[in-house]
């Protein structure tokens, strides 16, 4: 469900078999308005809606999980356009500042060659300029959302967590896995984020290094414990 800055309220109605595949269209009050949509692989049918969000200009953006694609809508219902680069939607989140944040929970086998994670780009283009890994493990991230100091924040499912990650401002820096403790530049990306993927029990945390420590402290850690 969505709620848009005008009080409408839209639903992503459908999740897997026989169920719907439409967004249903509500007033502030909670009155019917439209619908569209129906089960398919077509431009405004979907297969699996499974999270909405709107961008600065009032696009509906729906996150068409089993078709691989997000789609992008008007207000109304008009289909504007479709991207696959985000690789397969669960979650959406776009920021004030109209950036894109998608986690993809499926297995990586399903939609080679994406891998799960959360990808991250401007609404602007659709170009993809960030990954972040699911941490070295093997549980995938379905929801996603971020607040305006920069931190990332995904939803395991799995084991029931909520994991942060903090992104630079200029966006410049590597990211380092957890499994094992070592500095990995990730390929793909014009634009990257900086910190270190530590592990806890139980979860797939993420912990934040300033891209300043982080250059000044490279080889403590590389040589770190994973914590």
């Amino acid at each position: 469900m969505y709620v848009a800055p005008n009080g409408d309220i839209f639903v992503a109605d459908g999740h897997g078999g026989d169920t719907n595949n439409r967004i249903v269209k509500f007033d502030k009050n909670g009155k019917y308005i439209k619908e569209w949509g129906k089960k398919g692989k077509g431009p405004g049918e979907f297969d699996v809606p499974h999270r909405l969000a709107m961008d600065s200009a009032g696009r509906l953006f729906v996150a068409d999980r089993s078709n691989n694609r997000i789609q992008v809508f008007d207000q109304d219902g008009k289909y504007l356009l479709e991207w696959k680069q985000f690789g397969s939607p669960s979650g959406l989140w776009i920021d004030k500042n109209d950036m894109l944040y998608v986690a993809d929970n499926s297995p990586d086998e399903r939609n080679p060659p994406f891998r799960s994670g959360v990808r991250i780009g401007s609404v602007k283009d659709g170009k993809v300029t960030a990954f972040i890994d699911n941490a070295g493990t093997t549980e995938m991230p379905e929801g996603v959302a971020a607040d305006d100091e920069g931190n990332v924040f995904a939803g395991f499912t799995a084991n029931m967590t909520v994991n942060s990650r903090r992104l630079n401002t200029d966006r410049h820096a590597t990211f380092a896995r957890s499994r094992p403790c070592d500095l990995e530049t990730i390929p793909r990306i014009d634009r990257v984020v900086s910190g270190v993927f530590p592990r806890s029990e139980g979860t797939a945390g993420w912990v934040h290094l300033p891209s300043k420590t982080l250059r000044n402290r490279k080889d403590q850690v590389s040589s770190a414990t994973c914590q």
